[in-house]
């Protein structure tokens, strides 16, 4: 397929995705964290049916990176917000201290086996682990809002995990910030100088568009302010070898937390989401390497195992806190590992980033749990909350007969 080919299959899809949003197909269709679209890359990229081929893949890398950044934008105009409420401070907290520890979890054991089993450099070990614990520290908010939705599901552990989910997304992206930081510096006080800048750069950008939107305001304008705050931080972040994604997504925070426009700035990018994530999660899908899994394949599976013991431990904090019933520790934690569009993109930056073989274990291990998240999570999600009595079993019934 040459460059011009797989342009117009990234357009179908970003249609395909219009239609979605636009509410003129069934509800439910697809599954909730795109793991199709991840599959689909896959099986027509170089390592399978080389439809695309590599060459022609990473020709749309700069493409790749601005639709992860503005996904990042909408991602941080809609944290600590679930449909139309903030998140609680203490359910803030105790999003990112799980957050912090699934990243801890499964960076640790993966730096320490990379560097005394395979003989990697510190600090190529724990570039590597750090990068795994960002990509897999998440819960994709989509999983958990579709199952919500669909089994009209209300009650303190359907809202406490609906929270969670929503707000764990920033702990993946700070950190991918510090490890982009990290791998570009050779000093302590060059990586927090790069840092502050990912980060600043963020901040500047957003507090300069909700200036510019508190003078002027009107809707034809909105769109081309925008789009070129958003190009301007993805340009500068890629010019300087930073996170574009971290940067990308500070910006919406700022802008979400200063402009008093923010319910009309929500509402205008919302409905982007979608057609841009799917191109996105279709070349996420296509860069993926396979190779690597003979070499290095069991860091991939001592990270998937990690994370599957971080949100089992963080299933049961999240029942104990919601006093939800006994029995239900288990099944909240596996409805918990469903992840998705941030963790592609936390993998797909440090593929791009690090072209060896540290970046292609991070992306495998992005694509491969939110796949395998997709096996486990919405089914487990959809048990605990029957069992904490938080879905009416004709409920369940009758989505089911939909399915």
């Amino acid at each position: 397929m040459s460059g011009i080919g797989l342009l117009l299959v990234l357009l179908v899809l970003a249609y395909t995705g219009s239609i979605l949003v636009g509410g003129r197909t069934l509800r439910g269709f697809g599954l909730p964290s795109g793991s199709e679209y991840l599959i689909l890359g896959f099986v027509v990229g170089p390592h399978a049916l080389n439809v695309a081929e590599r060459s022609v893949v990473g020709e749309f890398a700069p493409l790749a990176l601005v639709g992860m950044g503005w996904l990042a934008l909408v991602t941080g105009l809609d944290f600590g917000v679930v449909g139309e409420r903030s998140i609680r401070k203490r359910t803030l907290a105790v999003s990112l201290s799980l957050g912090m520890a699934t990243a801890a979890v499964v960076a640790c054991p993966v730096a320490w086996l990379a560097q005394a089993r395979f003989g990697l450099p510190t600090r190529e070990a724990w570039l590597l682990g750090g990068g795994m614990g960002a990509a897999l520290s998440e819960t994709t908010r989509h999983a958990v809002r579709w199952v919500v939705q669909r089994y009209s599901a209300r009650g303190p552990l359907s809202n406490l995990i609906a929270e969670v989910a929503d707000a764990d997304d920033a702990v993946g992206l700070f950190l991918l910030a510090a490890l982009f930081a990290l791998g570009s510096s050779e000093t302590a006080e060059q990586t927090a100088v790069r840092l502050g800048v990912t980060l600043g750069g963020g901040i500047a950008v957003g507090v300069l568009v909700a200036i510019l939107f508190a003078m002027e305001h009107r809707l034809s304008e909105s769109w081309g302010l925008l789009i070129g705050a958003a190009l301007l931080a993805i340009g500068g972040a890629v010019r300087l070898e930073l996170a574009v994604v971290s940067t990308c997504f500070v910006m919406g925070v700022t802008l979400s937390l200063l402009s008093r426009h923010r319910e009309e700035i929500r509402n205008m990018l919302r409905p982007t989401h979608s057609p841009v994530v799917l191109p996105v999660l279709l070349l996420a899908g296509a860069m993926v390497d396979v190779d690597v899994i003979g070499r290095l394949g069991w860091l991939v599976a001592a990270a998937l195992a990690a994370r599957v013991l971080a949100k089992l431990l963080g299933g049961a904090a999240l029942a104990r806190v919601s006093r939800a019933p006994a029995g239900t520790a288990r099944a909240a934690g596996l409805g918990m590992l469903s992840s998705g569009s941030v963790s592609v993109m936390v993998g797909l930056a440090y593929a791009l980033q690090f072209p060896g073989d540290v970046g292609k274990l991070v992306l495998l291990t992005a694509v491969l749990s939110s796949v395998l998240g997709e096996l486990v999570g919405p089914l487990s999600l959809r048990s605990a909350l029957l069992r904490a009595g938080e879905i009416a079993a004709s409920s369940s019934r009758r989505a089911g007969e939909t399915t």
